[in-house]
């Protein structure tokens, strides 16, 4: 099976300080006492490593203060606005613009209204024309009700936005980016957690030096060591949240696409999933080449996940939006499934040496009658004793073959005549010479 990595980064914008606290914590080891139950083993949660602005802390009130820097990165954006419902509803509207099923006229009204999101924050959409407008469509809008709630949604957060005077920062100016960068457990560990940070801490120092990679944490609490690093999305040089715009002129530079736009937001979605893998794959090209240069012979690929792991990881996705304590997938009801297998397999064996030591026992007792009829018929001649023998033998026969073999050569032996040798392997009662 050929290695394969996790690299991943989730891209927090400048108002959504909500999230990054609640991931911050989460890597921090600073969530409530459930949530660290439901998700880590605590009995190796003082394994943990955290590297704080390139010094290492470990006490709870230094981990504190890292969540409080991260809390100041988000001082001057509004707590109450609904950011990620606003983004993924205007990127629905994005997607119906982009597709062919969509009717020239219903794209026409979506472009209208997300470029008014954009251009002309200040000021509100009136909401039941163009509800008005949807509706007055000649030809039959496809999946109308889905519509009609998204464009209502739209309108009202953005005209929310525009009352409540939200911070209206786009949602490609980030100001936290945190990285993943985990090895998955059938790779059985080619390299450390360790290892792994240092890898995650040169990218960013040579790829992406104007942005401070200030805060690494390698999780040895969960099923798999791993690390996470927090990426300060304010660049140094322009003093611009511009993260995504600079990660995009990277590669765009690097692979020569000149057949994509001069900006990142101006980019279709199949172009963002493009420049996203194309990124992936610029991670695992600097991992590969870092560690055959430091002597580690592993080469990291993309995983090609089957049908079946498709299907798995749609689930997975669906899981997370549930509350913690009913994932399937966390961490103590992972722990529960093995250990579940574990006594699954442990009553499997006790059972299979519950009958092995049965039949132990059945051969033991068919060795013994039989050895102890051989010996009496040895004596007497009598046919009863070799009755008696050929049935223990026949039942023993029946449980282990081999050992009945060793048992007759043994009983053979014990005869004093030709005649009850014969006997004792025919089973004759009566010795007839011809």
């Amino acid at each position: 099976m050929k290695n394969t990595l996790l690299y991943k980064q989730l891209r927090i914008a400048k108002f959504n300080k909500n999230l990054a606290l609640k991931t911050a914590k989460h890597s921090l080891l600073l969530d409530d006492k459930k949530n660290i139950q439901q998700n880590r083993i605590t009995a190796k949660s003082d394994q943990n490593r955290y590297r704080f602005r390139g010094k290492l802390i470990s006490s709870t009130a230094d981990r504190e203060s890292a969540l409080s820097y991260i809390e100041l990165l988000f001082n001057n954006d509004n707590k109450e606005f609904d950011s990620a419902r606003f983004s993924k509803t205007k990127y629905k509207l994005k997607k119906w613009i982009e597709s062919n099923k969509t009717l020239n006229i219903e794209k026409s009204l979506f472009k209208k209204l997300v470029r008014a999101t954009e251009e002309h924050q200040s000021k509100t959409i009136n909401l039941p024309r163009a509800l008005m407008l949807l509706d007055c469509i000649t030809h039959k809008v496809k999946r109308f009700n889905n519509k009609q709630k998204a464009l209502t949604d739209l309108i009202n957060l953005h005209n929310e936005r525009v009352v409540k005077d939200i911070d209206q920062s786009s949602q490609l100016n980030i100001r936290l980016i945190e990285v993943l960068f985990k090895i998955p457990e059938h790779n059985q560990k080619p390299i450390s957690a360790t290892k792994q940070e240092e890898v995650l801490r040169r990218y960013y120092l040579e790829k992406f030096p104007e942005f401070d990679l200030f805060l690494t944490v390698i999780h040895n609490d969960e099923i798999v060591p791993h690390v996470h690093g927090f990426v300060d999305g304010l660049n140094k040089k322009s003093l611009k949240c511009d993260f995504v715009e600079q990660q995009y002129q990277y590669i765009k530079l690097k692979l020569n696409l000149t057949n994509f736009p001069e900006k990142y937001s101006t980019c279709t979605t199949k172009q963002i999933k493009q420049i996203g893998e194309s990124l992936q794959q610029d991670f695992y090209d600097f991992t590969n080449q870092l560690l055959v240069e430091q002597g580690y012979y592993v080469e990291f690929s993309k995983k090609d996940l089957t049908d079946e792991e498709l299907a798995l990881r749609s689930v997975i996705k669906t899981n997370n939006a549930k509350p913690i304590a009913e994932r399937e997938f966390n961490t103590a009801n992972y722990l529960a499934r093995e250990n579940k297998k574990y006594y699954q397999q442990k009553d499997k064996l006790l059972s299979e040496i519950s009958s092995l030591e049965k039949k132990f026992k059945q051969i033991e007792e068919h060795i013994k009658l039989a050895l102890d009829n051989a010996i009496e018929f040895a004596k007497s001649a009598l046919s009863l004793d070799l009755v008696r023998y050929k049935k223990n033998y026949d039942e023993l026969s029946s449980i282990d073959a081999f050992i009945a073999d060793k048992v007759e050569k043994e009983a053979t032996d014990l005869q004093p005549t030709d005649q009850q040798k014969w006997q004792i392997k025919t089973g004759e009662i009566t010795y007839n010479k011809t």
